[in-house]
């Protein structure tokens, strides 16, 4: 049998796994997306000061791509369709959060 050589090099200890600028979307793209799927709803705005929101944010997953050759193969389309298919599928499912 022949021995198996491992590279050995340092990989971080902390690694996004988000699915980068090709896979986000912002609050105005996801509000159409919503509106094309369960049509125009009153969308209700909230003047509370929420001091941990962030107005952005892009996780970049290059470093496991780079380290294990890793890349995200679920589109946020797919994910919201998802969830969507959920929230229809089982219409009280807040209130098991709420």
């Amino acid at each position: 049998r022949q021995a198996m050589l491992i590279e050995t090099r340092a990989i971080p200890s902390i690694i996004n796994l988000g699915g980068g600028l090709e896979n986000s979307t912002s609050l105005l793209e996801l509000s159409s997306w919503c509106e094309n799927r369960f049509g125009q709803m009153e969308i209700l705005a909230s003047k509370e000061n929420r001091p941990m929101d962030a107005p952005w944010i892009v996780m970049d997953s290059s470093l496991a791509s780079q380290h294990w050759d890793w890349k995200p193969e679920i589109t946020i389309d797919q994910i919201l369709s998802e969830i969507a298919s959920h929230a229809e599928a089982s219409p009280k499912w807040l209130d098991l959060v709420s």
